[in-house]
């Protein structure tokens, strides 16, 4: 079975491939439950790895946008689904200054009620790093103080330690699995299978889900038929979205403020 990846859920055009209409997901969740697959949490994911392969997919959403919970938490609810919801504790409520926001479209995260609901609908929430910095690039106690910060942010705020880290970008490396799980973390999700390095529950790989998407490649990448074709695209994808990370490092984000303004 597979783990999937959303990103927006949007009635509105934005730019890029990583929005969904509502239309589209209710689509997608209705095709793939007619076909007897189950969505799950991660961590629900993660407890029955070793069980034998079932129609069972962990269903994840990265960035936290607010559409997650005013339009995605509705739809999935007709059909039974819970998710998981990978946010940002430093942009809670804010927009997504952290991104390019090519053409000036920019996108508002979800706020700390917002987070609750979903809670209270028994979703999963896990870290996505403080502020959407490419965690693999940055100086081991810049990394430790987004994992752990970011970790301890959602905690108070939710009430309920997060179990998995969605690294940034997709990008991981030894130094950051090891100190994401000293920190606390018990799984973590990269992009694809970039990670070479060793596979764990802290290097699980997911499985993109586009706007160019169809019925039958959603319910594919459910059931993880034509692996390497989907393996491939994923490869160029991610590609293109580290052009943000190198934009990105010419623009001080908002936590790189605040840091500067306590010394």
């Amino acid at each position: 079975m597979s783990i999937l990846v959303c990103h927006h859920i949007t009635p509105r055009w934005i730019w890029g491939i990583n929005s969904l209409t509502p239309g589209q997901l209710r689509n997608f969740l209705a095709t793939a439950v007619e076909q007897g697959i189950h969505f799950v949490t991660l961590s629900q994911y993660i407890a029955k790895l070793d069980e034998p392969a079932q129609k069972r997919v962990a269903l994840t959403f990265d960035d936290g946008y607010s559409d997650i919970e005013t339009i995605a938490l509705s739809i999935c609810r007709e059909f039974g689904v819970v998710a998981t919801v990978f946010v940002l504790p430093l942009y809670a409520g804010k927009y997504n200054s952290w991104d390019v926001n090519w053409f000036g479209q920019k996108i508002r995260h979800l706020d700390w009620p917002q987070i609750g609901k979903l809670v209270d609908a028994g979703w999963e929430i896990g870290s996505h790093g403080l502020s959407h910095r490419d965690l693999s690039r940055l100086p081991e106690t810049d990394c430790a103080e987004e994992l752990r910060v970011s970790r301890q942010l959602i905690y108070e705020r939710s009430g309920n330690w997060p179990a998995a880290i969605a690294y940034p970008f997709g990008n991981v490396s030894r130094k950051t699995v090891q100190l994401a799980t000293d920190i606390g973390y018990r799984a973590g999700v990269v992009s694809s299978n970039k990670f070479d390095g060793f596979f764990s529950k802290m290097t699980l790989s997911r499985i993109g889900v586009y706007r160019f998407d169809t019925r039958r490649l959603f319910v594919q990448k459910c059931l993880g038929k034509n692996k390497q074709i989907v393996h491939y695209l994923q490869r160029g994808i991610d590609f293109c979205s580290n052009g943000t990370v190198v934009v990105k490092q010419l623009i001080p984000t908002q936590w790189d403020r605040i840091r500067a303004s306590r010394e």
